[in-house]
């Protein structure tokens, strides 16, 4: 099929643009040193994403990772010998109730307690370590506080932050500075590489939702771009980094078991986060968007789309609360915060947890150092003892 016809089918000013508007209008006037965004120039995106994933990876490897080794995290995984019966029964999800024990018993000449034990220390093999949960917290934090400077810098002194009507006043003629192309290619490329990242990143409950989160940011941002809504992009970019690097501060204090800053964090990505959440996004930048428009901009198709995945973004947002809900419950129910309801995976910490019990040399073996052996068989003597 021919590809100008696809082009012009795509951008077809009926659906991205009013009544009366052509693609024209979104165009700098050659006489002004002024720039207009051009959907092209947003092209560089997917290049900054693979430069931000290699920026990652080292600024990982050779700093963060140090600095989790110096305070304690742990990244040694604990293995199990290979064992077929004990495999297949892990691998298919077997329930291991008294017929199925009895089973494994017969084939494998292990006891019950070393079966379960087996299969305990199976489960925390799978498990992501500590480590990679703090580089990924990192990696946030890093970013997210950046990003949120830069953007504090960046819309500080711009009247349509304060006065947000001024988001609309004057559309599509809006021109930007090189410090808000800079904001919308970094952010771009930020999600870009979440979305490559996928595979390295732990997988949590909210695996899909986070999908839907990325691709609907980098749908947004996209169509803020082509359609020249740079300033309500802007500042639901900012909005939405306000919040983020308070998250992942608390997740690192807790891999570092600093309980007390854990906690003193998580209160403050609360309050935050209903601030930012709860209230900016939707009673200042959604309302802007929903009944502000309308004076200033006729309604169109495209529009129509960008406000609904707003809309989404904010479901979403509740959906999170909900979940950052159940955190704080554990607070008040149990006196502090025990793990991540985000994880999709018991946490390794939460293996640790479960009983253990002594393992043999021949059913069972591991990566620590024999003083971690000893710390294990040294735990279950003395809880025989009590």
């Amino acid at each position: 099929m021919d590809t100008d016809y696809m082009s012009r089918l795509f951008w077809n000013e009926n659906f991205w643009l009013p009544v009366g508007t052509s693609w024209e209008d979104l165009e700098a006037p050659s006489s002004k040193d002024v720039y207009y965004p051009r959907a092209v120039d947003m092209c560089w995106t997917l290049l900054a994403g693979v430069f931000l994933l290699g920026f990652r990876y080292f600024y990982e490897r050779l700093i963060i990772v140090p600095i989790g080794r110096y305070l304690g995290i742990r990244e040694i995984q604990r293995k199990a010998a290979y064992n077929k019966h004990l495999e297949e029964s892990y691998k298919n999800g077997t329930r291991l109730d008294d017929k199925q024990m009895i089973f494994l018993q017969k084939e494998t000449s292990m006891s019950n307690l070393h079966i379960r034990n087996w299969m305990r220390i199976r489960k925390l093999q799978d498990a992501p370590t500590t480590m990679l949960k703090f580089r990924e917290c990192s990696w946030h934090l890093l970013f997210y506080t950046s990003a949120f400077i830069y953007g504090l810098v960046v819309l500080w002194n711009k009247n349509w932050v304060w006065h947000t009507e001024e988001c609309w006043k004057g559309w599509p003629h809006h021109p930007i500075g090189p410090d808000l192309y800079i904001y919308y290619l970094i952010e771009l490329g930020f999600y870009w590489s979440l979305i490559l990242s996928l595979l390295m990143d732990i997988k949590r409950k909210d695996f899909k939702v986070m999908i839907i989160h990325h691709i609907a940011t980098i749908i947004l941002l996209y169509m803020s771009w082509v359609l020249n809504f740079i300033r309500i992009g802007a500042l639901t970019l900012f909005v939405h980094d306000i919040v983020d690097p308070y998250l992942a501060g608390a997740k690192m204090a807790k891999y570092c078991k600093k309980q007390a800053m854990c906690e003193s964090i998580f209160g403050i990505f609360v309050i935050v986060w209903i601030i930012s959440r709860l209230g900016i996004y939707p009673f200042w930048v959604l309302h802007s968007v929903y009944f502000e428009i309308h004076d200033h901009v006729a309604p169109f198709p495209s529009f129509t789309v960008f406000a609904t995945l707003l809309f989404i973004l904010q479901i979403l947002h509740i959906v999170w609360t909900y979940m950052i809900g159940k955190i704080a419950i554990q607070k008040f129910t149990h006196g502090e915060i025990h793990q991540d309801v985000r994880s999709d995976t018991e946490s390794e910490e939460e293996i640790l947890d479960e009983p253990i019990v002594p393992p043999m040399n021949n059913h069972v073996t591991s990566d620590e150092s024999p003083k971690v052996k000893r710390r294990m068989i040294g735990d279950h003597d003395h809880g025989n003892q009590s």
